[in-house]
């Protein structure tokens, strides 16, 4: 199967405009629009990519090959790479880059995040960065990235289970920390002020909990809730009650139970 697709003239494209782009006869699995912290993740079969155009994007974008290639040609800023791919290996492209791609595009996950979320996490573990440049690369070896890739697609590829979401937004929150900690060109430096959380926050996210007993609530619920990031939410909460969201969320619905069971009643699910 070989796929054209044409140069679209304008600004760097969203991860939605890539997405239609692609299609989705090539789609074996997606994380959704987003998924925690902004990453997106998307599995693809493999195709024939000739003299395909991937426009400029506004979020960086990491290819993770889950097979092998005899051929493959990538061109960006006016270099090229011209050779075979094996699986496990990695191509970045940075945020803002048009990319070519000519021959076997094999079987791969592709992982998205925004320059804004990259910031968004050094800010909330203290980091000031200066710049939150990814460079250009064609072709890297990171088991780490690699093996996250599969772990998240063999999960998709299981029978749906409650504890589906909890498992994709852990990945999904160790895969931005790792970029950052790996492919960010940053100058940091630490401020060793502590961060004081604001018990307002933590304040209005057990409070709706205690008023809705019987609903389930996501951590990007409460985390809307408290005005915080999903990600400082879970870590706050964590820190100040002792126990995770989630963990807190089903003991107080297990509790109401019982208390509806004592009363003749049951909770509604």
């Amino acid at each position: 199967m070989e796929v054209r697709v044409s140069k679209i003239a304008g600004g760097p494209t969203s991860l939605a405009f890539a997405r239609r782009e692609l299609g989705s006869s090539r789609l074996v699995a997606s994380s959704g629009p987003q998924s925690s912290r902004g990453v997106a993740l998307d599995h693809l079969r493999g195709f024939v990519a000739d003299g395909m155009v991937a426009p400029a994007r506004d979020h960086h974008v990491f290819v993770v090959c889950l097979a092998d290639s005899p051929h493959l040609v990538q061109s960006r800023s006016g270099a090229v790479y011209e050779g075979p791919a094996r699986a496990g290996e990695i191509s970045v492209m940075p945020a803002g880059l048009e990319s070519k791609w000519d021959g076997a595009l094999p079987d791969h996950v592709r992982i998205a995040v925004t320059p804004g979320d990259l910031a968004e996490l050094a800010s909330e573990i203290g980091i000031r960065q200066q710049t939150h440049a990814v460079s250009n690369n064609f072709r890297l070896d990171d088991p780490f990235l690699f093996h996250a890739a599969k772990i998240w697609s063999a999960e998709l590829a299981l029978a749906p289970h409650p504890t589906r979401h909890l498992i994709l937004e852990s990945i999904t929150g160790i895969l931005t920390a790792h970029i950052l900690r790996t492919y960010t060109d940053s100058i940091v430096t630490v401020s060793h002020r502590p961060v004081t959380p604001s018990s307002g926050a933590m304040n209005r996210a057990l409070e709706f909990i205690h008023q809705h007993p019987g609903v389930t609530l996501r951590l990007s619920d409460l985390a809307a809730v408290s005005g915080l990031s999903r990600f400082y939410f879970s870590r706050t909460f964590t820190r100040e009650v002792g126990m995770s969201p989630t963990r807190y969320v089903e003991r107080t619905r297990i509790d109401e139970a019982k208390r509806l069971l004592r009363r003749g009643r049951y909770l509604d699910r």
